[in-house]
């Protein structure tokens, strides 16, 4: 009787110890959860603000293109129209 009571004695310790080690064991796993999921929702953030970044320069990058044709197309119309011009044309139009 006294080493049925002794093995029922050990297994309650054990049954005990291995119910804390699981709670502390399903808390933790709670814990890393909430961080992750935490962690996840900042990614998101960051990538939400990038990608609108991404969008705004998207549209200065167009802007500057539209800036830069302009200019090369009034390059090439004075280009065009100085070589059309003499040099007794240009300093002749003031005397006229």
């Amino acid at each position: 009787m006294r080493g049925l009571t002794l093995f029922y004695t050990i297994l309650l310790f054990f049954l005990c110890g291995v119910y804390v080690v699981l709670k502390k064991y399903g808390t933790s796993i709670r814990e890393l959860k909430k961080e992750s999921n935490l962690r996840l929702e900042n990614y998101s953030d960051r990538k939400k603000a990038l990608e609108e970044d991404a969008r705004r320069e998207e549209g200065s990058i167009s802007v500057l293109r539209d800036k830069e044709m302009m200019m090369v197309g009034l390059y090439e119309i004075t280009k065009r129209c100085h070589q059309a011009l003499t040099f007794s044309e240009i300093f002749g139009a003031p005397s006229v």
